[in-house]
């Protein structure tokens, strides 16, 4: 006779009929999809690579791999979030895409030049998808493999062998980037995005070791690339930025992305930043209760990785650096993420960036600061009370009158 504890698993009750209040369910998204590939999976085939990823787990000994598509036909959209966007992609289509690929990994050593780190950067390097020939000691097993920083993928499975059949095309920014071994990699990074290559590609290089100084290219963990690139722009961008006149008024900013809500306070008064991250129940990560955390800083750089907000402090900087750049101004910013149920996968911190993107696109002005926190208040209900940010300037403020 079995005996358990009786189960208060909301999942097990719903069987699929939506009791959580998402607009789809996630486990029988994910059982669908899975069952429509699963045939498909063999351990020897020819595809398409559109990627890399290089896992963190033993560093610096680590899984390199190249992303294969079970469907090469899509393999130009399975890693390219820009057309995502574009094309109004929901979560569940992002995952059928990312579900698709299979990450043919081998492991190896970060800085050991040998011919299998050769062909992830060259896929890493090409513009455009590769055709490959694969060959991996077992049949993968189909599985999703989730992240906070990166996007998600499909199946792993250890490579036998792999030979790329095509020569990647290379953009010429990155050709100059990839073969000037004199140029630092915070220097690379900088000068490919100063010529409109995208943060998801400079990233996508950083970590398959195509940028540095000679021989001290490695390869570098994917969510580690990916906070290392975002921190490493707004923090060169932000070196113009002290540098600029003050706005004139106080400006709000409301957008969304994909379950992501952000409302962002620019403030007249020296740089600094500081990001609330509000994880509503039913949120991805998130339990039955609301969670809060935060990360700030100040004039300055900050000097500690910001552990509460993670990788997304980075991405959700990002886009307002962009914005004071563009618009050559300075300006203390305080920004808030609600992240709802209608964020019930995690996609990656890609997701953060286009959210604070789409919300610097609608922007509301006021003449003083009591009117604007009136207007967030009204928006989102959450208590200004708790910013230090806030508190700073209105002691300033105070001691100005």
């Amino acid at each position: 006779m079995v005996s358990a504890p009786i189960s208060d698993s909301l999942c097990i009750k719903c069987k699929g009929r939506l009791f959580c209040g998402l607009p789809r369910c996630p486990v029988l998204e994910r059982a669908s999809h899975m069952q429509r590939i699963n045939y498909k999976l063999s351990k020897d085939f020819k595809s398409r690579t559109p990627g890399v990823f290089i896992g963190w787990h033993g560093y610096p000994n680590v899984y390199a791999g190249i992303l294969s598509s079970i469907t090469p036909e899509n393999a130009e959209v399975q890693d390219n979030p820009s057309y995502w966007v574009s094309h109004n992609y929901n979560i569940s289509d992002v995952m059928i895409e990312r579900q698709s690929l299979i990450n043919s990994r081998r492991k190896t050593q970060i800085r050991i030049n040998e011919g299998f780190k050769e062909l992830v950067t060259s896929v890493a390097l090409s513009s455009k998808p590769l055709s490959i020939d694969v060959s991996l000691k077992k049949k993968p097993v189909m599985r999703i493999n989730f992240t906070q920083h990166a996007l998600p993928m499909g199946p792993a499975g250890e490579v036998k062998k792999l030979v790329l059949e095509d020569n990647p095309r290379i953009r010429s920014p990155v050709k100059k980037a990839y073969y000037d071994t004199d140029f630092k990699a915070n220097d690379a990074m900088n000068y490919l995005y100063s010529k409109k290559i995208s943060v998801f590609s400079v990233s996508k290089l950083l970590s398959a070791g195509a940028l540095g100084v000679g021989r001290r290219r490695k390869l570098t963990p994917t969510r580690w690339a990916i906070t290392a690139t975002d921190d490493s722009l707004s923090k060169e961008q932000l070196k113009s930025i002290r540098n600029y006149g003050l706005i004139d008024n106080y400006l709000v900013f409301r957008g969304h992305y994909l379950g992501n809500y952000f409302t962002v306070l620019l403030m007249p008064n020296p740089w600094s930043f500081e990001l609330f991250e509000v994880w509503n129940p039913g949120a991805v990560y998130s339990s039955n209760s609301m969670n809060i955390v935060t990360d700030s800083e100040g004039f300055m750089n900050r000097k500690k990785y910001a552990s509460n907000c993670g990788g997304g402090y980075y991405s959700a900087r990002l886009p307002v650096t962009d914005y004071l750049v563009k618009n050559k101004s300075q300006a203390c910013v305080l920004a808030i993420r609600e992240v709802t149920r209608e964020y019930y996968m995690p996609l990656g911190v890609w997701v953060v960036r286009q959210a604070m993107s789409n919300a610097l696109q609608n922007r509301k002005s006021f003449a003083n600061l009591n009117d604007a926190k009136t207007y967030i208040n009204r928006l989102t209900g959450f208590d200004l009370r708790q910013s230090k940010l806030l508190s700073n300037q209105q002691s300033i403020l105070k001691k100005f009158l």
